[in-house]
């Protein structure tokens, strides 16, 4: 959506590529580097022209530990330091685990793990978050919930409240992100499996995103949009098994591109209508619908399918069904009869969309 190239070659920029594959090309990146611009990337390998960042020294790895509440015995430091050396998130990790409670005998029996990774043993980093397990698990559970690395700060927030928040920061389990991301090292969540997140407490986040989805509908701002993009593998596979609330497909339409649209996830906007007949609509159960007839469209149009119009006709039926409700909100009455506006301006009849958007204009909820 930006120029990056013509920005690199034209201005002094530095362009970090974050976690970037094996395969890409150095020497066409350094052929659009202009004057001054230059480029970092990391990696997860190595090669012989990579720059290994350095591990901390001795002394700066001691200084590390010594902010715990208990000064690190020398001879527990001396096997921490044979053990991982200066590695900064592992000594952090280690940290987190003692200011918790656990004690540097606890430590140094965690470090005798090591020695068994060959022969099936544990990692370092899972022993250690198994010692924030009673404090964390809240917390990590959202993030083994959704099985992405990242999160966004609202939705996080609405979650587990800021102090949840600010102790997975103070346990330095978080890498830095772009603004409104709460991003896990990736070795942490790398170390979180099923255990972390129990049946309960799915349901439980799912009615917690179900509610911030809806109240996130309410406002002016991108929070539901970004909550969606970033949460976007987690809904579609939710939706995907299905008796999902209207609130997880909504936003997946909201926020879906037109060729990402999922038709098999959306279904038929007129069978939804037909099992809403006669009872009282749930909470964006009508925005859902309505964002389907549009996005199904849109769609098709940028496939170029020509029954584009043909379905979209056949589907403004579902608006009058819809407005036969009982109970429909002045605001929900409002929306289908502007949304059944647009459609009819999109199949040609801009006398009738006109009609519309006037009684919508001129009603108690003016768009």
């Amino acid at each position: 959506s930006r120029n990056v190239v013509g920005l690199m070659q034209t201005l002094r920029c530095l362009l970090v590529i974050d976690d970037a594959p094996a395969n890409l090309d150095m020497t066409a990146l350094e052929r659009i580097c202009g004057k001054g611009t230059h480029v970092l990337l990391t990696q997860r390998s190595t090669d012989a022209q990579s720059f290994d960042l350095p591990m901390l020294d001795r002394l700066q790895s001691s200084a590390l530990l010594g902010l715990a509440p208990v000064k690190c015995p020398e001879a527990v430091f001396d096997k921490i330091w044979g053990t991982v050396k200066g590695h900064p998130l592992t000594l952090s990790l280690i940290l987190a685990a003692v200011n918790e409670g656990a004690t540097w005998e606890d430590i140094l029996e965690d470090c005798e793990v090591i020695g068994d990774m060959e022969v099936g043993g544990r990692r370092l980093t899972d022993v250690l978050l198994e010692r924030l397990r009673p404090s964390l698990t809240k917390e990590l559970s959202v993030f083994a919930w959704s099985g992405l690395p990242v999160c966004d700060e609202d939705f996080l927030s609405f979650a587990i409240k800021p102090l949840g928040i600010r102790k997975l920061k103070g346990n330095s389990l978080t890498a830095p992100d772009r603004n409104r991301a709460i991003r896990l090292h990736d070795v942490v969540h790398a170390s979180l499996d099923g255990s972390w997140c129990t049946k309960e407490r799915s349901v439980e986040l799912e009615h917690l995103l179900d509610t911030y989805l809806v109240e996130a509908s309410r406002g002016e701002g991108l929070d539901l949009w970004r909550n969606a993009r970033v949460l976007l593998p987690k809904l579609e596979d939710m939706v995907a098994r299905g008796g999902t609330p209207p609130s997880f497909l909504f936003a997946l339409l909201t926020t879906w591109d037109a060729l990402e649209t999922r038709p098999e996830l959306v279904g038929e906007p007129l069978e939804i209508v037909r099992r809403m007949a006669g009872r009282k609509p749930g909470p964006l159960e009508i925005n859902m619908v309505i964002e389907s007839i549009e996005q199904l469209f849109l769609y098709d149009k940028e496939r170029h399918d020509p029954a584009a119009q043909d379905r979209l006709r056949e589907r403004l039926a579902a608006f009058d069904k819809m407005l036969e409700l009982p109970s429909l909100t002045l605001r929900e009455i409002a929306e289908l009869l502007h949304h059944k506006g647009k459609a009819l301006k999109r199949l040609g009849d801009r006398a009738a969309a006109a009609d519309l958007f006037e009684q919508v204009l001129t009603g108690p909820v003016p768009l």
